[in-house]
């Protein structure tokens, strides 16, 4: 019987009535180990999928209108609430969890739920019934003692028991990872499968490392990994620099945050007449990673898909020896890199570029302050010799940024923060990165990289993986254009919405990206830059991996890759491979070489699909991973600092909704909660909060004042706003939206 045959025997039998397992298998006269495995595949699968309903009787449903639930995945937020996306009728329906309606799920669960009605605000509510898939990602918990461990963020009553003798090395406070089965033992207490003890709660490292194994980011690396590394070179060896262009007496450096470790990119410049030549140089690490080790950092690589960076540690890609040693170009040490050198004429146009492998030798490891310094006319010792190639940079870099205007390259509010801990992983201080002039120069350059590299690349018709960035869905971005005028925030703002609807309603799906950078443009040096930049950029679609050019919206270019990068991100060290496959190709005059090297590119050009989907998803992980890490740091300095943040202290609403608005103080983003703004009115139409004598829009100034931190939520809130100090009030505070039921841990 073929798989098909058995899904419609399935099917077929239960439209009839309802059937268990052991009933269903007589039925389809199922014989045989083999048959008998996928059939409970098969019914396993149906009723992940919703097709089919289990009832507590253990008799199968064909899943139709007369099941009084509803299938869907929950996701359970910082507010302890879950939020569940389901299908009724073949709808797509959205329901409210609460707290205690939870029943043991966690975030990411596939489930069972019952219409329990709408509240006063017409959301609808739901009771979880039944688990029916556990996520595959695993939780943290914290040891209670006594073989107990709860959920470490309790968001979701969820435990976890073991047998007390296997955690006589754990104690109370311990932190862990762990998979939980989907059938409770009693009430709300599982069985778990512990995997990995990460250390106590009160060392931050241990919570880093137990936030980042639930992402699926390993600090460790398995003995097959770091056996292989350990038999690489420490040092380039001149039999190594053969067939390479020696650039180890050119004037070389590197330019990055002054505790940048992995270095990538190195760069060089001097004036030839009127025009520009520049070189970016790029470790050569598919070197080590394809050929050297048969493949094994390379396919590590892929698994891993891209380093994750957080406070002031890294998830790497690649182990130590790599992203730190004989890879990273690192000053006075031989290093293998591919070179891009371009040629710019006066106005900063590409007049030529060339792609070749090279050895340099960086002279000098820079940072962004010091070169900041050079470029503002003060003297760093140690700098003297650089200072006239930082400055032929700088006038280059700006003439390839407003290039990039010209051409519509988007500009966006950017505002990144750089956390500073101490030896044990504590916050010792919270500062914005400033894009100064220093940084813009390597990401200009860095840019241009990437995107001769992709022309190149694009002449030869090689596969590779392409950097894509969709058009923006024309509904959501007019949307949100509507959003922002009716808020009547400012006349100049209001008159470029409407040039830029104007825009939209002519060209919909095909509206350029100049024309939303001549919105941005106009707003920079507004108020309300932030909050408006920041509700675009939400109407804007993701970037993404892709086998296939479909072009950069983003940046305003018809072909993009990435490329400088490859200690880091698994794309650029796919497409590192791909490159010295063809240039291999080209060099070599072996025809049997020359099949060899087909079929591997056949072969990546097979896998890059799937590829490319992984390493989308792993950024798109370490992007949350990132920010999580960060909120919890951010909410740990503030705990511990609340006094310089007590107030009356002015902020800035970046958010408005129903449920209060977002004020930024400093690094940080709080909540005045709705029933805290006593005497506004919420006006849902326009997103603004009104009184008899004020309005709080985006963009706006006020004060705040008595803070609170809920750390269940992850959240700051202010329980006063006005924006006239003498009328702060501090109102009752609201009540905490967690209950935590009493639990004998014996």
């Amino acid at each position: 019987m073929t798989l098909e045959e058995m899904q419609n025997k399935i099917n077929s039998a239960l439209e009839i009535k309802k059937l268990t397992k052991e009933e269903l298998r007589k039925e389809l006269k199922i014989k045989g180990e083999e048959d008998l495995k996928v059939f409970e595949e098969i019914l396993k699968e149906k009723e992940e999928d919703g097709a089919l309903y289990l009832d507590d009787k253990d008799y199968y449903h064909l899943f139709d209108a007369k099941i009084p639930y509803i299938h869907g995945q929950v996701f359970v937020g910082s507010d302890c609430m879950g939020h569940f996306i389901g299908k009724k009728n073949g709808k797509k329906v959205k329901f409210r969890i609460l707290h205690d309606d939870l029943n043991g799920v966690l975030d990411g669960d596939t489930i069972l739920i019952k219409d329990k009605g709408r509240t006063k605000y017409d959301r609808r509510l739901g009771e979880v019934i039944k688990i029916i898939k556990r996520k595959e990602k695993p939780s943290i918990f914290k040891y209670l003692g006594d073989g107990l461990f709860s959920l470490y963020n309790e968001t979701s009553e969820v435990f976890i028991r073991k047998n007390p003798n296997k955690c006589q090395d754990l104690v109370v406070g311990t932190l862990v990872t762990a998979l939980t089965t989907k059938e409770p033992i009693v009430d709300n207490i599982f069985e778990g499968d512990i995997l990995r003890v990460c250390g106590h709660i009160d060392d931050p490292k241990a919570l880093e490392t137990a936030i980042s194994l639930t992402y699926g980011f390993d600090y460790r690396f398995s003995d097959v990994v770091e056996k292989t590394v350990q038999k690489l070179p420490d040092f380039v060896t001149e039999k190594e620099t053969k067939d390479r262009i020696d650039l180890r007496k050119e004037k070389i450096f590197t330019i990055d945050g002054d505790d940048t470790k992995d270095i990538d990119d190195a760069v060089s410049i001097k004036k030839k007449g009127d025009h520009y030549i520049l070189k970016v140089h790029i470790a050569d690490v598919s070197y080590y990673t394809y050929r050297r080790t048969n493949k094994v950092l390379f396919e590590e690589s892929i698994s891993r898909g891209n380093s994750a960076y957080f406070a002031d540690s890294v998830v790497p890609m690649l182990p130590h020896k790599i992203s730190n040693g004989i890879c990273s170009l690192n000053p006075n040490a031989d290093r293998l890199a591919k070179t891009i050198e371009i040629e710019f004429d006066e106005n900063g146009n590409v007049v030529n570029s060339k792609l070749y492998k090279s050895v340099i030798r960086s002279q000098k490891q820079m940072t962004y302050d010091a070169v900041d310094k050079i470029i503002n006319g003060e003297e760093v010792p140690g700098y003297e010799e650089y200072k006239d190639d930082l400055l032929l940079m700088n006038q280059l870099a700006k003439k390839l940024q407003k290039k990039r205007q010209q051409d519509g390259a988007l500009s966006f509010f950017d505002y990144e923060l750089k956390i500073k801990t101490d030896i044990y992983g504590k916050v010792s201080g919270i500062s914005p990165i400033i894009q100064s002039d220093a940084r813009k120069i390597i990401e200009n350059f860095m840019i241009l990289a990437n995107t001769e590299f992709t022309n190149h690349m694009g002449y030869l018709y090689s596969p590779f993986i392409f950097r894509v960035h969709p058009s923006p869905n024309y509904l959501l971005l007019k949307a949100t254009l509507e959003e922002i005028r009716t808020q009547d925030i400012d006349i100049d703002l209001n008159k470029l919405i409407e040039e830029l609807q104007e825009k939209l309603n002519f060209q919909k799906d095909n509206i350029q990206p100049r024309e939303i950078e001549k919105l941005l443009l106009g707003i920079q040096d507004k108020d309300y830059f932030e909050p408006i930049s920041s509700l675009i950029l939400k109407s804007m679609q993701r970037a993404y991996y892709f086998e296939e050019n479909i072009g950069h919206y983003g940046l305003a270019n018809p072909g993009y890759t990435h490329f400088t990068s490859p200690i880091r991100r698994a794309a650029d060290q796919v497409n590192h491979v791909i490159c010295d496959l063809v240039m291999e190709y080209n060099s070599t005059l072996s025809e049997t070489r020359h099949k060899e090297i087909l079929q591997e590119l056949d072969e990546l050009e097979k896998r890059l699909p799937d590829i490319c989907e992984h390493i989308s998803e792993t950024e798109r992980l370490a992007d949350e991973l990132e920010k999580e890490i960060e909120n919890i740091k951010k909410l740990e300095y503030f705990e511990e600092n609340m006094a310089d943040y007590e107030g009356p202290i002015l902020g800035k609403i970046i958010y408005s909704s129903k449920a209060g608005v977002i004020v930024k103080v400093g690094p940080f983003e709080a909540l005045v909660p709705h029933e805290c703004m006593e005497g506004f009115k919420y006006r849902k139409e326009s997103r603004t909060y009104m009184s008899s004598d004020e309005s709080i829009r985006l963009g706006d100034e006020a004060y705040v004042f008595d803070p609170d931190v809920l750390k269940e939520r992850e959240l700051i809130i202010y329980n006063s706003i006005s924006k006239d100090e003498e009328k702060l009030i501090a109102p009752e505070r609201p009540k905490r939206l967690i209950k935590t039921k009493k639990l004998e841990t014996k």
